[in-house]
């Protein structure tokens, strides 16, 4: 029977990242008196028997544990041991006295570019510091947000849960665990005509749903027009405010666009438009400027088409739209006394209901081209002796 006592006590570092619980018993009565339960460094869970005493019976075993605060880890034991084993079992015949070593943990901030910027800030940092995080665009392109992955969950609070981007930089971030983040650029689109850009911006500012870039939620009031904004939009109805715009340069970029409407334009010129697959409403009524029609077929979804009051003489292009359904195109210089014209407008009507009435007459058509030439003949010359001046 052991009568010696020898004493074991155990001390933190002077970090004071944990504490140590001492001296602890192993296999006493489980029934009578719950042990705690402790996680050894090798991961194994069973429990001990701490005493308020230092006092232990000389060559009987005791142990020692070492419980770290959040942000640390246990490092190891110092003075009468060097082991890293925790708990620390000990067997001694003398005083025995360590102190238990705790480090702040280090964590992991990461970055990934989606589009063309760069990040800086990413790195390695300790519990409990901040790391800042500046996104710095290019010159054609700007910062959308941040998207953000805490390896808790494994979830980007953007693309899976649906939060806004974070547009803040530099972002101050603490640390306390391993941290992604993904920073989102997007090219900017500059439009040829000013008054599509303010549309497109007063647009964006009521658009009634949400507006997705690569499945991300973007707000809708962006300091410059990006592609990503664009790309977002599923229709377009340009304010009617006066705002009349004239060049459609910039609207190939809303390529998942299903309506276009922009009402008493000043548009000459298609084009821009024509690589837009997915449109399936396409109204441009009004502003007598339109005269061709020359490459809509690439518009293969197109079902319903308002040309209203414009200068369009022939529907042959018309002919290669697979699905139209629907066609309004009156107030328009097609002849419908042409033979050829009535034989388009029969076949259009095979499968889609067309509004062609109320065309504008011929003479009417040439009117001001006539009347150009009347005030050329009629224009007087001061240096004709001839001629009469009121």
């Amino acid at each position: 029977m052991h009568s010696q006592t020898v004493s074991v006590t155990g001390s933190s570092s002077l970090t004071t990242g944990g504490t140590v619980s001492y001296p602890g018993y192993y296999g006493l009565d489980e029934i009578n008196y719950p042990p705690t339960i402790i996680t050894d460094s090798s991961g194994n869970s069973y429990g001990l028997w701490f005493s308020s005493s230092s006092s232990v019976y000389t060559n009987s075993t005791a142990y020692l544990f070492a419980t770290p605060t959040n942000g640390y880890y246990f490092s190891g034991w110092s003075d009468d041991s060097n082991s890293t084993a925790n708990p620390l079992s000990i067997t001694s015949s003398t005083n025995f006295n360590v102190t238990a070593n705790f480090e702040l943990l280090t964590f992991t901030v990461s970055s990934e570019v989606i589009g063309e910027g760069n990040v800086s800030g990413a790195g390695s940092y300790s519990y409990g510091s901040l790391a800042n995080l500046t996104a710095n665009n290019s010159s054609t392109t700007t910062f959308l947000g941040w998207d953000t992955n805490n390896t808790t969950d494994g979830n980007w609070s953007s693309a899976y849960l649906g939060y806004y981007l974070n547009q803040t930089t530099p972002l101050s971030v603490q640390i306390t665990q391993d941290v992604n983040y993904k920073a989102y650029f997007s090219t900017n689109v500059y439009p040829t005509d000013n008054n599509l850009t303010t549309s497109f911006k007063e647009f964006l500012a009521s658009y009634p749903y949400a507006l997705y870039f690569s499945g991300i939620p973007l707000t809708k009031n962006p300091a410059k027009l990006t592609q990503a904004h664009l790309e977002g939009l599923t229709y377009f109805t340009a304010p009617e405010n006066g705002r009349i715009i004239r060049n459609l340069e910039g609207i190939q970029f809303a390529k998942n666009l299903q309506s276009l409407i922009i009402k008493e334009n000043g548009i000459s010129d298609i084009t821009p438009l024509l690589n837009i697959g997915s449109i399936t409403t396409l109204d441009l009524s009004g502003g007598s400027t339109i005269s061709s029609l020359e490459g809509i077929e690439k518009l293969s979804s197109l079902q319903y088409l308002y040309l209203n009051k414009h200068r369009i003489s022939s529907l042959s292009p018309l002919a290669k739209l697979p699905y139209l359904y629907y066609l309004k195109i009156k107030e328009n210089f097609l002849d419908l006394s042409d033979v050829a014209t009535q034989g388009e407008i029969s076949a259009l009507r095979q499968y889609a209901f067309v509004e062609v009435e109320q065309q504008i007459p011929v003479p009417v058509q040439n009117l001001s081209v006539g009347m150009t030439s009347i005030k050329e003949k009629l224009k007087l010359d001061s240096t004709d002796p001839q001629a009469n001046f009121v």
